[in-house]
C-alpha cells in the first residue's frame, strides 16, 4: 500500500467535499443580492448556514491529507507548499472575517420593520468582492499545487 496514495486520496476527497458545501454557501451569497423576498432569504440564509459544516468538514479532510502528504514525502523545504498554506490561511481569515459579519447584518435586516438596512445590507458589494478574492486565492492555490514553481 502507498501512503503517499492514500493520502493524497484523502486530500483530494477533502476538496471536494469543500467545494460542494462552500460552492452552494457562495451561490446562496451572490444570489442574496437580487432576492428581496423576507421567506426567500430566510431558506436561502438556512442553506447556507446548513452546508458550513460540510465545507469546513472538507477542509479538515483536506488538511489531514495535505499534511499527511507533506511528512510522507518531506515536503517542509518546498517553497509552493508553504505558500499555498499561507494563502489558505488568509483565504480562511479573509473569507470568516468578511462573510460572516455580513451573514449576520443580513439576518438582523430581517428582523427589522423597517426594511431599509435590508435593501442597505443586500446591496452591498462585498459579496461580490469576496467572491472575486477567494476565487483568485484559490486559483493561486492550484497554480501554486499543479506547478510547484519553487
Amino acid at each position: 500500500m502507498s501512503w503517499f496514495l492514500l493520502w493524497r486520496l484523502v486530500h483530494f476527497a477533502g476538496i471536494v467535499l469543500f467545494v460542494a458545501g462552500h460552492g452552494v454557501s457562495v451561490a446562496v451569497t451572490l444570489e442574496l443580492r437580487r432576492e428581496r423576498d423576507p421567506a426567500r432569504l430566510e431558506a436561502l440564509l438556512a442553506l447556507s448556514r446548513a452546508t458550513i459544516a460540510w465545507s469546513n468538514l472538507g477542509l479538515l479532510v483536506l488538511l489531514v491529507g495535505g499534511i499527511g502528504n507533506w511528512v510522507i514525502v518531506d515536503y517542509p523545504r518546498r517553497g509552493w507548499l508553504w505558500a499555498s498554506a499561507a494563502i489558505l490561511a488568509l483565504l480562511a481569515v479573509a473569507g470568516v472575517g468578511l462573510a460572516s459579519p455580513y451573514f449576520r447584518r443580513v439576518r438582523a435586516a430581517l428582523a427589522d420593520p423597517d426594511g431599509s438596512a435590508l435593501e442597505a445590507a443586500l446591496s452591498s458589494s462585498l459579496p461580490a468582492a469576496i467572491f472575486w478574492l477567494e476565487t483568485a486565492g484559490t486559483a493561486a492555490i492550484v497554480w501554486l499545487m499543479v506547478y510547484k514553481p519553487f
